[in-house]
């Protein structure tokens, strides 16, 4: 089975809610696969701010670009991207 990008419309409408509840700037989700990070789904960067990452799993992390507002409930956020992610 080939590998590809995620195509959850609901996960990419949870990141935009996310991105204009906490002004995140760009704000995705990458796939862990081997040593590099590949982009599974998202918004993509859009400013010249190096991002930072919130690992949600061994093999997933939501990665955005201005965490400042987000840093307080990423925990909250987390189960519900899970969820997202591995729903079939």
């Amino acid at each position: 089975m080939e590998k590809e990008t995620c195509t959850s419309e609901k996960l990419v409408k949870f990141l935009e809610e996310i991105k204009n509840r906490y002004d995140t700037g760009g704000i995705w989700i990458s796939e862990k696969m081997g040593r590099r990070w590949s982009f599974y789904c998202g918004i993509r960067p859009i400013l010249l701010f190096p991002p930072v990452s919130f690992s949600l799993d061994e093999r997933f992390a939501l990665f955005c670009e201005k965490p400042e507002n987000l840093k307080k409930d990423i925990e909250k956020i987390k189960p519900k991207l899970k969820e997202l992610l591995y729903e079939n």
